[in-house]
């Protein structure tokens, strides 16, 4: 199988709560266990920030349903690539919400102190993903498989 990592940000259609995120988050990991994909999420301030995994068939498939989901608008794909092994394997959809998602941490992966994804380089949105996956997965907490709208704490 080869496999692949996606990144791609969208604006939100409509303001969703951290709540929404999870409860989202939870269906999505139903369904990516299903699919054996794994990755992780940071939605934010009307922004969503994803990576995916998987095989190279299924996350394009994936994509394109995310594509043309009412709930996504401005779509952008940030980077598609080869990958040897995948760097978020405990998460089939981890997700940090906005309390997750500190000035200090966004400073150190992008470009201003906000939560503001198109403003971010791949390889800035992948390194704040993993820095927030390991937040999460080092807080021991319930969601390594499914989610965490807090980031972990």
């Amino acid at each position: 199988m080869a496999l692949v990592e996606l990144i791609y940000h969208s604006r939100a259609a409509e303001p969703l709560e951290e709540t929404a995120i999870a409860e989202l988050a939870l269906s999505a990991a139903a369904r990516n266990d299903e699919l054996r994909l794994t990755g992780f999420l940071a939605a934010a301030d009307g922004w969503f920030l994803q990576v995916l995994e998987g095989d190279r068939a299924t996350v394009s498939e994936l994509y394109h349903r995310i594509a043309v989901d009412p709930r996504h608008r401005e779509l952008t794909l940030m980077r598609v690539r080869p990958i040897h092994a995948r760097r978020f394997d405990r998460w089939n959809m981890g997700v940090a919400g906005e309390s997750a998602l500190e000035r200090s941490l966004l400073l150190r992966h992008g470009a201003t102190e906000h939560f503001d994804p198109a403003s971010m380089s791949a390889a800035s949105a992948h390194a704040l993903l993993e820095a927030l996956a390991a937040r999460a997965a080092t807080a021991d907490r319930p969601g390594q498989s499914g989610s965490d709208p807090s980031g972990g704490r």
